[in-house]
């Protein structure tokens, strides 16, 4: 009796097994930048929901979701945030550094992949191109990062709507892309407002330089 208890236990353990290496397989043939270019993604201000529709079988730790909890650790890939009871994904964030294939991207490159995450529905009736710049350092030798930032603003119509409730957009839209001292792309944020250094640039020892680049050039074509 006490044989055939034992035996059933390990015929037992070897079926769950194999249910969860089947549940994840789909995840599991999926590379890093797959994943974050999967076809029909959410955007910014994109929904909470359909992003677990999209994702949800991405192995667990690889992305934050906006309704989550989790703690950010050095596997995420993808991170987004949004209001409390809210649909509104309102922060995107993807760290390339933590992709455990090295994507090796240069900004060109990326910028293709940042466009897919845009609302341009949302920014063609509400947003006006603000303009876009480069932040590096005063010494080109340091081997610190370089910064790409492009903002759209709300426009003068939009604001008025919004303090009128009729629709739910505010702030800025901002993305940065964050770079190494060899130019491979790092991190992207999409968000409202920058960091609070970038306003004060001479005390970090920065400055800006001519960057040229509205995200509607590379808006992806409709199918």
């Amino acid at each position: 009796m006490k044989k055939f208890v034992l035996l059933f236990a390990l015929v037992l353990c070897l079926i769950c097994s194999a249910c969860g290496a089947n549940g994840d397989s789909s995840a599991s043939n999926d590379t890093d930048l797959q994943i974050i270019t999967r076809e029909g993604h959410p955007t910014y201000y994109g929904s909470v929901e359909e992003s677990h529709a999209v994702w949800g079988d991405v192995k667990k730790g690889k992305i934050i979701f906006g309704d989550s909890y989790d703690t950010y650790t050095d596997q995420v890939i993808l991170s987004m945030e949004a209001h409390r009871d809210s649909d509104l994904i309102r922060d995107i964030y993807i760290n390339f550094e933590n992709f455990e294939t090295p994507a090796e991207l240069t900004v060109e490159e990326v910028l293709p992949i940042i466009a897919t995450y845009m609302p341009y529905d949302i920014m063609e009736e509400y947003y006006q191109y603000s303009g876009s710049e480069k932040i590096v350092s005063d010494d080109p030798n340091d081997g610190k990062e370089d910064y790409y930032v492009i903002t759209y603003y709300l426009t003068e119509e939009a604001k008025d709507k919004h303090y009128a409730k009729e629709h739910p957009y505010s702030g800025s839209m901002d993305v940065i892309i964050k770079t190494g001292s060899s130019g491979i792309v790092q991190e992207v944020f999409i968000q409202f407002g920058t960091p609070r250094w970038m306003s004060s640039l001479k005390v970090n020892s920065r400055h800006r330089e001519e960057w040229n680049c509205d995200l509607f050039s590379y808006r992806p074509q409709s199918k």
